[in-house]
This record gives C-alpha cells, structure tokens and sequence, in this order.
C-alpha cells in the first residue's frame, strides 16, 4: 500500500486499449484553437477545451474492448465531446465513434432535461424564500467547464437548509413530483421523480466538505455566510453556484470517501475529469492545495489528495504515471485502483467488506452503531421494492425481512474471501 493511500489494488499494467481511452479522454487543450459548438450543445465550448490534433488510431486494438472499457471507466461522453467527429471516426473506426458519441448525445439530452427542472424547482424554492444551492454533475454543467455532453450525470443535487428542504420537497410533492424508493439519509432527503423524467436530490447537508471553524457536515447557510456560491446563470435564475474550488473538493470527498470503495457505482475516473476541468492549470492546482484542502482534512488525507491531483496533471499532460518513480507512487496506484475498480471482480468484492468495516467505524465513532445496524437490518417497504422489486404477495415483504440477515452474512463471506484471495496475489511469491 502507497503511504497516505486507503487502496492497495493488485499489481495490474495498464492494457493498450485503456491507454489509448485515457489519452484520448485527458488531451493537452491549447487555448487558441476552440472548437465549433455543436449544433445541439446548450452552449459553446470555452477556449480552454480545444482538442489537441493528432489522436492515435486504434489499429491492433480491440473495439470490443475499447467500448466495453469506455463504458465501465465512463469516458466515452467525454472523448466524443473533445474530438471533432472527423478525426474521431478516422482515429476510432465508424462503429466506435458513433457508439461514444451516442453516449455524449445522451448527456446533452439529460443536460437539457435538468435546465428544466432545475428551472422549475428553483422557481418553487423562490415562493419559498429558500436559497438554493446547485452541486456535482449539474453545477459542472452551469460552469460551462467542459464541453457540452463531456459529463454526463443521471441525477440533479440541489442543497438547501434542513427546514426549508423539508418545505421545498413537500411542496415539490404537491406538485407532481413523486417518491423515487430510495430512503432519506443523513445529508439528504428521500429522492424524487419529476414529472418531466429524471431524479432529484434535495441536500441539506455536503457530506465530507466541512468549512473551518464550523461543525459537522458543511451547509447551505455556512456557504452562503462564507460567500462561497454566488448567483447561478439562467436557465437556473434565483439559485446559487458553488466556486469551481469547493466542487473540486467535494469531487474529491465523494470519489474519495464516499465511493472509493464502492467503485461500481461511481468511476473514480469521473473525479480526475472533474478536477481536470475545475482545476485545468498547475496554477489552479496549486492554488488549490493551500487554500481549499482544509475543506475535506480527515475525510480524504493529504497524500491522497496529491495523488488525485498528480494523476490529474499527468493525465492531462498526456502521459502515465510510472509507479517505479516514488514521486508517481500515489498517482499510479489510484490509476490501478480505478482501472481495477471497473474490471477486477474480485477486487470489488473484497473492497465491500473495507467499505462496511469503515462505516462501522465511523458509526460507532459517532455514536449512531444501533441506528446504522437497525438500517441495514430492517428494510422498509420501499426499500425491498427498490431492492428486489415488488413482492408477488403480502407475505413477500416479510420473507424478504427474515432473509436479510442470512443476506448480509453470505454477501460479508464472500467479501472477506475476496479479500484473502486479494492478499495472496500480492504475496510475493517464495525465494528459490
């Protein structure tokens, strides 16, 4: 293990088609050659995402596998937006190019969707006189920080103060919106469907991102105190705008801390683009150090925090980090912890059992052990619809109930058997 890191992936080389999908995705942008927007893009690309000409073809490679490992890595929306569509086809094959940019027109679309309703909410928080605050792939998306469609999100996270997102959901609630399964937890309220498509996230709180001199979790009323989210452009007229430096530090607490190991369900690759548009310049990531690392101290360390940003200025300098050179150490393991994420099954698996121990932990830390056992426990109702789907009976619910702790010790074996599999493949093997 890389020291300061919490991943230990296994000893892994960087395939020739993952390679090429990072080179292609992390161009160098010189600033004087902007592309033509697009005809559907909700607005143009800014200087600083000029591709860089000269994307190597992918003759020898495996198409198969370059789609497969765009889509696990989730880079395919991102190459499609940086590259004209000429050289894509002519680098990538036909097929190929027209598989990704089919992915980067999906993100515009949902892009599209979210101005709408986040139009609406944000009119509905209005009435409310209830500061609105817009966070993660759509705060992104109104920094115009990288082309259109280059990052694609599938939900919309709004924070506001506890009380008045409590008012905002109940009054979204009247208005058509409606319950999405998922329960409420200790950052946000219970998600919701909006009539037009699409799930919301109703914060009131940014877990991981602590402001100093504050406690607990960071809030819509600490950011707004601080001056830290001014007024966001239309479409989003009313709502506030978090400084491209806060997004980049609560990109890393929720890639980091959050999903770190539970890579399925969120692509660590997706925070180094993130910090790569937020932070494009060695100025940016320097500044960033001295100033906003304070933000996430003890939820991501500080040779964690270097090795995301190492790797984001490796990456965009279009190279790889070498893990024989100590200074590329940390930067080359989370590129192995993110690659393994997305394809070692075995690896997963045992990264579940690092991710509960963690949580119980910090449970216990907290004092919340019973209440965090009593959730994982004891099901709602709309938790075993979400879950498994709607029982064929009554009886369903409860059967489903009484398995849950068979359920939980099956799938902790199996994460600790992972997990001794993992440790022998580390070990070196014996001295003849």
């Amino acid at each position: 293990m890389t020291r300061g890191l919490r991943f230990a992936p296994p000893p892994a080389t960087v395939s020739a088609e993952a390679a090429w999908l990072l080179r292609a995705a992390f161009p160098s942008t010189p600033a004087s050659h902007p592309p033509a927007p697009r005809a559907e893009s909700p607005a143009a690309a800014g200087p600083d995402h000029a591709p860089l000409a000269g994307l190597p073809e992918t003759a020898g490679l495996d198409p198969a596998v370059l789609a497969d490992l765009a889509d696990r890595l989730d880079l395919g929306p991102r190459i499609a937006a940086r590259w004209p569509a000429a050289e894509l086809t002519t680098a990538a094959g036909a097929e190929l190019a027209a598989r990704l940019d089919r992915r980067r027109r999906r993100a515009v679309a949902a892009a599209l969707l979210y101005e709408t309703v986040a139009a609406e909410i944000a009119a509905a928080a209005a009435e409310l006189d209830t500061p609105l605050i817009v966070l993660k792939g759509f705060a992104l998306h109104l920094h115009r920080v990288g082309p259109p469609g280059a990052r694609p999100f599938t939900d919309l996270d709004l924070l506001a103060a506890a009380g008045p997102a409590a008012r905002l959901h109940r009054r979204l609630l009247e208005r058509g919106y409606r319950e999405a399964g998922a329960p409420a937890n200790d950052q946000h309220l219970s998600p919701l469907h909006s009539p037009q498509g699409g799930v919301v996230d109703l914060h009131f709180r940014i877990r991981g991102l602590r402001l100093p001199g504050t406690a607990g979790w960071a809030t819509a009323d600490q950011l707004l105190a601080a001056d830290l989210c001014p007024p966001a452009p239309t479409p989003v007229a009313g709502a506030r705008l978090p400084h491209r430096e806060l997004l980049a530090a609560h990109a890393l607490a929720h890639g980091i801390e959050q999903h770190g190991h539970r890579p399925a369900s969120y692509p660590l690759l997706r925070m180094i683009a993130d910090l790569a548009d937020l932070l494009p310049s060695e100025a940016d990531r320097r500044r960033f150090r001295g100033n906003a690392l304070a933000w996430i101290a003890g939820q991501v360390s500080p040779p964690e925090a270097d090795a995301a940003l190492d790797l984001t200025a490796t990456l965009t300098a279009g190279h790889l980090p070498d893990p024989h050179d100590p200074d590329q150490a940390g930067a080359a393991t989370l590129l192995a912890h993110a690659l393994a994420g997305a394809l070692d099954p075995g690896y997963r698996e045992a990264l579940r059992l690092t991710h509960a121990s963690g949580r119980l932990a910090a449970a216990r830390r907290h004092g919340r052990l019973p209440a965090y056992l009593a959730g994982k426990l004891l099901l709602s109702r709309a938790e075993v619809r979400l879950r498994y789907g709607e029982p064929a009976t009554r009886w369903g619910y409860l059967r489903r109930q009484l398995l849950r702790p068979l359920e939980l010790l099956l799938a902790t074996t199996r994460a600790a058997a992972a997990r001794l599999r993992l440790a022998l493949r580390r070990k070196p093997p014996p001295a003849r």
